[in-house]
């Protein structure tokens, strides 16, 4: 039912933005005199499309009930914020028997998994971010500002989501190299 949820506000935010992102690609595109072309747009629609999914899965409030959201709640946030390196997975790990699986699949490979575009799409359709550091540097900037934001939005902070989306990039870089490889044989 959780992975379910996670779909339906990810599609919900696909379809409120997708006519926004086209209208604001149609006009980008005409003033900046952009060539048309079906096989970049039908990606950069994908990208825009992986973009809306990640958006709704990290920077959304688990409540829209803002009433009840206090200083001290968001201070809470903040104080509750992991900084130690493999702490929660750690926890999983030694406590397995004793936490739901599906929090711990969904925690682990959602913040695994959720990046993987990234590292793919960014080399794939701007060639300033074909070289792997480029990539780190620009996706580690995203992803401390969206952990730095969650507690904001009563969602927790933590340096093992970091580590995780920045394998997820990685391994969304790899496998470019790869399909890029066999492309240019």
């Amino acid at each position: 039912m959780l992975i379910l949820g996670f779909f339906l506000q990810a599609i919900a935010y696909c379809i409120f933005f997708t006519p926004i992102y086209i209208l604001f690609r149609l006009i980008w595109c005409k003033t900046n005199h952009i060539p048309f072309s079906w096989k970049r747009e039908l990606l950069m629609f994908f990208f825009a499309q992986f973009l809306f999914t990640f958006l709704s899965q990290t920077l959304t409030p688990f409540s829209l009930n803002f009433s009840f959201i206090t200083p001290d709640l968001i201070k809470k946030g903040y104080l509750s914020a992991n900084l130690i390196p493999f702490k929660t997975v750690s926890h999983y790990w030694l406590n397995q028997n004793n936490i739901n699986t599906n929090i711990v699949i969904i925690n682990l490979l959602a913040n695994l998994l959720i990046t993987v575009p990234l590292g793919f799409f960014l080399p794939l359709l701007w060639q300033k971010f074909r070289k792997f550091w480029k990539i780190f540097l620009y996706c580690t900037i995203l992803i401390i500002a969206i952990e730095a934001l969650q507690p904001l939005l009563l969602r927790s902070a933590d340096i093992d989501d970091y580590i995780l989306n920045i394998l997820g990039i990685s391994l969304g870089y790899a496998i470019w190299k790869m399909f890029s490889k066999i492309k240019n044989k």
